[in-house]
């Protein structure tokens, strides 16, 4: 039987505010967004429809503040509202059912930061099939599937429960944030999901990517595959409180939303926040790309920079080559034609006809990006248990484990990979295989270097002296080597560099700079068993310094309103060494006040080398500019050299 799951996320959308103004504008924390997240301003005067029943809320309290259980319980007291989830741990601060009146005066408490509207979100599947041995699960050391194996690691499911009494699933711990009091699924999704990451290898129905994984069970979903954005909050909260036993996080769900690139702060999203924090606590998260055809940049946690996000191939054969019958979505090997895609896509798994656990102990075939994020969940899982075997029980960190996957993947455009993804973003193929391959492939590796990575002529420099370390796949030198076996380009055109072998692996060669310019050198090794290895390394040739640049004037000025001190303007002037002014500087900048950061601006310098900043209705409090870069080819930004940020007070 064919179960087929669609995300549906409904939002209470509201009238947004624009104005124009030719000068660039500071990213900050909204006073208001078009999620009706409220900081304070009245609804009528900007446009809002003010809404009078009681509306589920996320209230986020600032750092210092009081006890989000004492507050909570301080503010539904006064309210008359009852408690939802206290956070702790990702964030701090409650959800609660509250009027529009109750925020407003809420917001003029000194302890809260912020009040957003929860929004209903749903689980993100459609269909699909067992990718083990596409990914090539099946060759992992670590994995050893078909020896009963089980692998030392813990996942979190953030989903509609795990069906707690499944043979096939090791269900350690977990968590209800949804209604009823158990952590059971009551759905099937999350089940599902569950198989995928690590059913055991029993001998019975499937095998999972990492066998015999400890599933923690984070029920954020309903029966119906449906919930809100303060129970999946308080799901990534119990995680980050067990952070120091859980590795990873999948959480194939989601809805509309974007990235505000600052985890949150600025567009004032909790879940974002809450997932910041968790990924700073170490947990790897891998999300669903989501099922709507269209790009990701829309969803959320889709989007989010933090997370690891999965798109999904139509796989029928579990072979490469898409020589396998056509799928219900798509041909094989070839990206489903329901996955999302775009540049926040990070990596590719199955994801299509996947079959795994179900309910009352069960299996079933699925389709969905819901079911390619399990995939790749489980292999970061695979990776870390190896690391931590490999290095006395330490834990990779996030970064290290997202590299892992992306440098191990299939290449989309290889033969290995896939067809069909024309976003102009080729996210390559999960290869869980080769995160721990047992025998190592032969290979030749090689590592470029220049003594110098900037000559210049007008003090004497003629020559480049490149060496290129050369070894084979258990890092043993190559030795041997004549001229022939080097090839060489620069900037992408073939160029005569010969090398000779100085020591043990050690090649070595001199060729005469060219003109000023910035140059990349590449060269191909191919020893005797007629294996090749490609390292570059890049340098820049000048016949004179690059001139420095400074910030040479910081100011402050009001605008706008009865009184001109509405807004608060930051003009930065831009010079050289020679005072003159630098045009087409980018410069960028964070504000703070009272020592608490309000946001950040990027923007370029006019022909009088200045920018000005505008941060709109700005609050009373004394301001202070940190300039975080200032850029422009053929120049260098000297810090040392700016002048003294004054600050400025307003009142």
């Amino acid at each position: 039987m064919r179960n087929t799951f669609m995300l549906t996320l409904f939002v209470v959308w509201s009238l947004v505010v624009s104005s124009c103004s030719t000068k660039p504008f500071i990213v900050q924390k909204p006073k208001f967004d078009s999620h009706a997240q409220y900081q304070g301003r009245s609804l009528a005067s900007v446009g809002y429809t003010t809404l009078s029943p009681p509306t589920r809320r996320i209230v986020v309290l600032k750092k210092g503040s009081a006890a989000p259980a004492v507050k909570a319980r301080g503010v539904g007291k006064k309210y008359g509202a009852s408690v939802g989830h206290v956070y702790k741990h990702a964030i701090r601060g409650f959800s609660m059912s509250l009027p529009d009146a109750a925020v407003a005066a809420l917001l003029k408490d000194a302890d809260i930061d912020y009040i957003a509207n929860d929004k209903p979100k749903k689980i993100s599947a459609q269909e699909v099939p067992n990718g083990i041995r596409r990914i090539l699960a099946d060759t992992n050391q670590t994995a050893k599937i078909g020896t009963g194996n089980i692998v030392d690691i813990d996942v979190a499911v953030i989903d509609t429960g795990v069906d707690i009494n499944h043979p096939d699933i090791n269900v350690h711990a977990g968590a209800n944030f949804s209604k009823g009091k158990s952590y059971d699924d009551g759905n099937g999704h999350g089940t599902h999901v569950a198989g995928t990451i690590g059913a055991l290898d029993n001998g019975i129905g499937v095998v999972g990517v990492a066998p015999g994984a400890r599933i923690w069970a984070v029920r954020v979903l309903d029966n119906r595959g449906s919930g809100w954005t303060s129970d999946i909050v308080a799901g990534i909260d119990y995680v980050t409180a067990n952070a120091d036993k859980i590795e990873v996080a999948n959480m194939s769900l989601g809805g509309p939303g974007t990235d505000d690139g600052n985890c949150g702060n600025t567009n004032n999203d909790p879940e974002h926040q809450a997932i910041c924090a968790s990924v700073a606590a170490g947990v790897v998260y891998v999300v669903a790309a989501g099922n709507d055809s269209e790009d990701s940049k829309n969803s959320t946690p889709a989007s989010y920079d933090e997370v690891i996000t999965v798109s999904a191939l139509a796989d029928s054969d579990g072979l490469p080559g898409g020589s396998g019958t056509a799928t219900s979505y798509g041909a094989d090997d070839s990206l489903a034609s329901f996955s999302n895609f775009g540049a926040d896509v990070d990596i590719a798994a199955p994801g299509v006809d996947i079959n795994s656990t179900w309910l009352d102990g069960g299996y079933n075939s699925i389709s969905g990006t819901s079911m390619a994020s399990p995939h790749v969940a489980g292999a970061a899982a695979l990776y870390m248990a190896k690391f931590a075997a490999d290095n006395s029980g330490s834990r990779p960190s996030v970064g290290d484990v997202k590299t892992a996957l992306l440098s191990a993947s299939f290449p989309q455009t290889s033969s290995d990979g896939f067809s069909g993804d024309n976003d102009g973003y080729a996210e390559p193929l999960l290869n869980a295989g080769a995160l721990d391959p047992g025998v190592v492939a032969p290979a030749v590796k090689v590592a470029l270097s220049t003594d110098k990575s900037k000559y210049r002529t007008d003090l004497g420099d003629t020559t480049v002296v490149v060496t290129a370390s050369v070894t084979d796949e258990n890092g043993a030198e190559i030795s041997g080597l004549t001229g022939s076996a080097f090839a060489s380009t620069l900037n992408g055109s073939s160029s005569s560099v010969n090398y000779v072998e100085q020591s043990a692996g050690q090649y070595q060669a001199s060729y005469f700079l060219s003109a000023d310019g910035d140059y990349t050198l590449s060269t191909t090794v191919t020893d005797g068993r007629s294996l090749s290895g490609t390292a570059s390394a890049s340098y820049a040739v000048r016949s004179s310094e690059d001139p420095s640049m400074f910030i040479s004037d910081i100011s402050y000025a009001g605008s706008g309103g009865k009184n001109n001190d509405r807004n608060l303007l930051v003009s930065l002037t831009v010079s050289d060494t020679n005072n003159t002014a630098v045009e087409g500087a980018t410069v960028e900048i964070s504000l703070y006040r009272d020592g608490s950061f309000v946001g950040s601006g990027s923007a370029q310098t006019g022909l009088s080398g200045s920018v000005t900043f505008n941060l709109r209705n700005a609050s009373s409090g004394c301001y202070t500019t940190d300039v975080s870069a200032v850029s422009k080819t053929g120049m260098i930004y000297d810090s040392n050299l700016n002048a003294a940020d004054p600050g400025f007070c307003k009142p």
